[in-house]
């Protein structure tokens, strides 16, 4: 940030320097460009830590080292200071997708607050702290979004498990986006915007529910934004306390298949990778071989295995499951065409590239974002 301050400095002097105090006026009306850090699942460069082929904690999604800490498999975190967040590798645009976490250790002074954020959100800062995520906090069971607290379900503590929904629309219905604006700051990828970019339609049927041990505690918030939402936790321990109270606060993640609580009035969907008769599952090369070429190329044309939805010509790729609505009664929850968080390694972000892939893109961004550094252009203030 200081580089960033510096150099903005620079370019207003010598934007004064050059045109007499016009140029100081026309940088004045530049809008402020925002940075914010994006896990490199999510632009489909090589994963964080190496791990690309399942979904855990990010080590540049989370606050700083000093202040969190993630253990080898990057399934747990623990915190001895004041409110951080951590996210999680892979993030989602589209489906019904579900966690769960499982509160390890609060201690006396320990808090938590849970859900997903996207990557916006701040993350010196606890989950639910702007617009751009949402919170189940462990205090009096209370929802928070952009800093607001309200009433929502029972309060939770050590041992329980928290289940977290978000219900999005499917890919066909979300409206078309810019792409994304790619920047590499200190070995960091980070998505570019301007003031006034977060204003975004509230989407029809999003919304987002959580479970205490199964139970459905109702749905928490409706008309979520379109955005890419990443699993997302946050600690609180007063970082001066002393002996047994300076325990440090940690919570498990658990992203599937398999789950400790079964929530309620949730149906999942196939997880056609798991089995060898479906498109894009384990056995399928090998019953490839077993077909006769003339006819394997005729059911290939016909579409065969429609009732998962006809599957992509890349290998392993997975369509949306049909839904039917959500139904809502009180706070009971009833919702079908769920999958775990472990599946989203399978899914593509929806992301308007051209044709290019997504590593080809951040480098053709990364460049042009270098040329215009060099040349003395992007005038505008960073922050």
């Amino acid at each position: 940030k200081a580089k960033a301050r510096a150099q903005a400095m620079r370019y207003e002097r010598e934007a004064r320097e050059k045109g007499a105090g016009a140029g100081a006026g026309a940088g004045a009306d530049e809008p402020t460009l925002l940075i914010s850090r994006v896990p490199r699942c999510r632009l489909g460069e090589p994963a964080i830590d190496g791990i690309a082929e399942r979904v855990c904690l990010s080590r540049a999604g989370a606050a700083h080292t000093s202040c969190i800490r993630l253990s080898d498999d990057l399934l747990r975190m623990s915190s001895t200071k004041g409110y951080r967040m951590c996210r999680a590798t892979h993030g989602v645009e589209y489906g019904r997708w579900y966690f769960e976490i499982t509160i390890a250790t609060l201690g006396p002074t320990g808090h938590s607050r849970l859900g997903w954020a996207s990557h916006r959100a701040e993350l010196h800062a606890p989950v639910g702290y702007d617009a751009n995520s949402y919170a189940y906090r462990d205090v009096n069971g209370m929802r928070v979004h952009a800093a607001r607290r309200k009433y929502y379900g029972e309060p939770y503590a050590e041992g329980d498990v928290i289940g977290c929904l978000v219900v999005l629309p499917p890919r066909a219905q979300l409206p078309r986006r810019a792409p994304l604006r790619l920047c590499k700051y200190k070995r960091e990828v980070y998505a570019e915007r301007h003031e006034g970019d977060d204003k975004r339609a509230p989407l029809e049927g999003a919304c987002v529910a959580f479970y205490k041990n199964g139970v459905c505690q109702g749905v928490a918030y409706e008309g979520l934004a379109q955005d890419v939402y990443f699993p997302a936790g946050s600690l609180y321990t007063d970082a001066a306390a002393t002996g047994d109270a300076a325990r440090p606060a940690s919570i498990d993640f658990n992203f599937g298949p398999s789950f400790k609580c079964a929530p309620e009035g949730v149906e999942f969907a196939s997880r056609p990778w798991d089995d060898p008769a479906a498109p894009g599952g384990a056995g399928k090369e090998q019953e490839k071989s077993d077909v006769p070429q003339d006819e394997l190329q005729e059911q290939e044309r016909q579409g065969e295995g429609a009732q998962h939805g006809e599957s992509s010509a890349e290998e392993g790729a997975y369509s949306e499951p049909q839904c039917r609505p959500v139904s809502v009664d009180g706070k009971s929850v009833r919702v079908d065409g769920v999958l775990p968080m472990c599946d989203a390694v399978h899914f593509k972000p929806l992301l308007e590239l051209g044709g290019a892939p997504p590593e080809e893109l951040a480098a053709q961004q990364e460049r042009r974002a270098l040329a215009q550094a060099s040349a003395g252009k992007g005038k505008g203030r960073v922050r």
